[in-house]
């Protein structure tokens, strides 16, 4: 077993199993399946080019890759094109990007570098802050929570002092305080500080609360009776009511065994790697076990709808290049030994 799971093949098998479900719903049900195979193909493409290169000098320079996609974060607020009331996406001629998908890369690779070097726990907490704020003006809850997530896989490896934990517990309690009393007391400086796409999102979840939400029940409708009724979406978010609808109910535990296979896989090589490779795996294992269980628990109505890709099924330029390099980086992280210092 432990020779099978070192293997690449072991999970890119299932991956691409994955794909050819997606490509194939993408084929007969929407309009997608060219532009689907060419991002999946040219992802491919660069996994193996990552999976080459030798990244010493690279990651000695990792903060100028961080403050590229901070600085195109910060372009698309001001040059970015608006689809479904977030201005998330750059215009590069032929096709777009989503300068967030970058920055996930970036953060990753700068906030687990200054863990292996023992920098102060909360420079890290301010280089993922810094994004969040730009990333949530846009807005994009998803990419903000997995963010976060980077960010938490860092600080528990960074086995902080009990004092470090205390404070940030505190900063933490402190925020929350701080916006509630905000919200209640002081509504002026609160819309000046989240702008009005606040309640956006707070109407997201009141009617999730109330089950109140035209996307959902069409999904339910879909999922449960094998009948497709269209819904927003339905090639991202929604991938997987979609699919469930249109093709056999063997789908479903097809699906989930290639998920199952995909993140053994990497939660084996978390356990055992150690620093750069085992960040790197813990990060992409809990980012994927995220991003699975919210899109399908949103799809079956148990979670809000926050924007998050099913991965490797959803329909995404940017998203899949993204996570393809973040694999690509941890196998080449486990096969060369990168001074860091």
């Amino acid at each position: 077993m432990k020779r099978i799971l070192t293997k690449n093949y072991c999970y890119l098998i299932p991956i691409l199993i994955l794909y050819s479900i997606s490509l194939f719903t993408m084929h007969k049900y929407t309009t997608y399946f060219n532009k689907h195979l060419l991002w999946l193909s040219l992802s491919i493409i660069i996994y193996f080019l990552v999976l080459k290169l030798n990244l010493q000098r690279f990651l000695k320079y990792h903060y100028l890759f961080y403050l590229f996609s901070l600085f195109l974060l910060i372009l698309v607020l001001f040059n970015g094109k608006n689809a479904h009331g977030s201005t998330a996406w750059l215009n590069l001629y032929f096709f777009t990007i989503q300068p967030s998908e970058i920055m996930k890369i970036a953060l990753f690779l700068t906030l687990s570098i200054l863990t292996i070097q023992k920098k102060n726990p909360f420079i890290l907490i301010i280089l993922t802050i810094i994004p969040s704020i730009f990333t949530y003006l846009e807005p994009d809850t998803g990419a903000i929570i997995i963010y976060l997530i980077i960010l938490l896989i860092c600080l528990l490896n960074y086995h902080p002092k009990k004092k470090t934990i205390f404070l940030i517990f505190l900063l933490i309690i402190f925020l929350i305080l701080a916006i509630i009393y905000l919200y209640h007391f002081q509504k002026t400086i609160f819309l000046k500080i989240f702008g009005t796409s606040i309640f956006y999102r707070l109407d997201r979840l009141k009617s999730f609360a109330s089950q109140d939400n035209i996307q959902i029940e069409n999904a339910l409708i879909s999922i449960s009776t094998h009948q497709y009724l269209y819904f927003p979406e339905a090639h991202t978010d929604f991938i997987f009511a979609l699919i469930i609808a249109n093709l056999s109910i063997i789908t479903i535990p097809v699906i989930l065994l290639c998920y199952t296979i995909i993140l053994a896989t990497f939660n084996y090589h978390s356990l055992n790697a150690h620093q750069l490779p085992k960040i790197t795996y813990q990060i992409i294992f809990y980012i994927l076990l995220f991003q699975i269980i919210e899109n399908i628990f949103m799809n079956l109505g148990l979670t809000p709808i926050i924007g998050i890709p099913l991965p490797f099924l959803s329909y995404g330029g940017s998203s899949t290049i993204a996570l393809f390099i973040l694999i690509a980086l941890a196998e080449n992280f486990k096969n060369h030994h990168y001074k860091l210092t």
